[in-house]
């Protein structure tokens, strides 16, 4: 690195040009570094910095304009057979020819900052028989970007140019998933606008035209709304009282408060109860959604959709979450809370939903109500009473199970609204076009 560094000083812009061309061919060379190091030689009025910009960007220009060509000449049958010599192999070369397809030339704005695809870029455009005049154009914006980036910070950073590298090593990830994610959603937004345009209207006229319409859907949303913002507020108060070590107190309280009031009778009812937390009881509960679905169920697609939804996210929010918070806080090593009964929770509680739901008989809502909150009490108790938790833990899987189960019911009618209402909108386009045809009939 000290010999490009001597180089840089003795030749300036002409070796700025010739390092960056002999990338863009395939060379592995550390571009970035050394751009950054002509921006701190413009830092310290050594070279001029539209010289130097120049001499970058006219450098990678040729390059990419020279595989290009090489590319386009010799085709994809050389590439295959050679490519591996510039490290370009079938695989990739067939990815890249995918990456074409599926998002167009705008990607070419972003591979120079993606070390590794930016020394072949120009032999796959080349390939894949991209017309030059548009290549020419989205790459060389991507080229002007990422010569300037460079070229620039470490003029703003003098004597620091160093940082450059470091700092692109260590956030160049979340950079790249950002880019990625930007790509993704303008690529959507751009061949989706019909579908964006159709449900924007849709939802607008669910949420706020006719309100005095399935006023009990929207008092459901309201309600699941509230109830998430309450577990969520409890949870972050939660945490906050933790991080003062007021667990301790907490735990030593409630384990008090049960060795005081719980007989050994009523241990040996919760150590039945136990079994309610198992797996196959678990498993029996998802049995029973499925038949009520079957049976009682409205829009049965959906929510069966919601309910795997809720088992296969479940699994996630209920092992990552907690984890997350609990490192985010810094309180892990006293937050132990158990993912199963987290997932077991929201399940009774989605069961107990349903059945309510869909019964217009308020004695069977009241007693699976009171039926399902007694299980899941009984069963966090009895984890409690065996040892197998703390009061703290216990108390945070509640408020875990309460936040993934009212965030589902808010999923699900709010999607039931929108459902409908899609429905309704085209059947009153339906209406209106047969409204038109009757007139131009007459």
């Amino acid at each position: 690195m000290h010999g490009f560094i001597q180089l840089i000083n003795d030749y300036g812009y002409l070796f700025l040009f010739v390092s960056v061309y002999l990338e863009m061919l395939a060379f592995p060379l550390p571009n970035e570094l050394l751009m950054s190091y002509v921006g701190y030689m413009v830092y310290q009025g050594k070279l001029d910095l539209s010289l130097a910009v120049f001499s970058g960007i006219a450098g990678c220009m040729f390059g990419v304009s020279t595989t290009y060509w090489i590319g386009k000449r010799l085709g994809t049958p050389f590439f295959y057979k050679y490519g591996h010599y510039v490290h370009l192999y079938p695989e990739r070369l067939d990815k890249m020819s995918q990456m074409f397809n599926s998002y167009g030339k705008r990607l070419l704005l972003f591979t120079n900052f993606i070390p590794g695809v930016r020394h072949v870029i120009g032999y796959a455009a080349g390939v894949s028989r991209i017309p030059y005049r548009a290549y020419a154009f989205y790459i060389s914006i991507g080229s002007t970007l990422w010569v300037l980036a460079f070229v620039l910070l470490g003029t703003f950073l003098g004597p620091k140019y160093r940082l450059v590298t470091t700092a692109a090593k260590e956030y160049f990830s979340l950079i790249m998933i950002i880019l990625v994610a930007l790509l993704l959603i303008y690529s959507i937004i751009s061949y989706q606008s019909a579908a964006i345009r159709h449900w924007t209207i849709v939802v607008y006229r669910s949420m706020f035209v006719n309100s005095q319409s399935r006023i009990r859907l929207k008092l459901l949303i309201f309600g699941a709304a509230i109830v998430l913002g309450t577990f969520l507020s409890l949870m972050f108060g939660l945490v906050d009282h933790f991080l003062d070590y007021g667990s301790l107190q907490f735990n030593q309280h409630g384990i008090l408060l049960l060795n005081t009031f719980v007989s050994p009778q009523i241990r040996h009812i919760l150590d039945n109860m136990a079994l309610m937390g198992r797996p196959v009881a678990v498993l029996s509960v998802c049995g029973l959604v499925v038949l009520w679905i079957l049976f009682r169920g409205e829009e049965r697609k959906m929510e069966y959709q919601m309910f795997l939804f809720l088992l296969i996210g479940g699994l996630f929010f209920s092992t990552y979450l907690p984890y997350w918070v609990g490192q985010i806080a810094r309180i892990h090593s006293r937050f132990s809370p158990d993912g199963g009964l987290i997932l077991g929770f929201a399940l009774y509680a989605f069961l107990v939903y349903l059945i309510s739901r869909h019964t217009l008989h308020y004695s069977i809502t009241i007693l699976a109500t009171l039926g399902g909150g007694i299980v899941i009490l009984g069963t966090g108790l009895a984890s409690l009473s065996l040892g197998l938790q703390l009061p703290s833990d216990l108390l945070i899987d509640w408020l875990f199970a309460g936040i993934w189960f009212s965030f589902i019911v808010l999923c699900l009618e709010f999607w039931r609204l929108v459902y409908l209402t899609e429905r309704q909108f085209d059947q009153d386009a339906e209406w209106l076009a047969g409204q038109s045809l009757l007139k131009k009939i007459k």
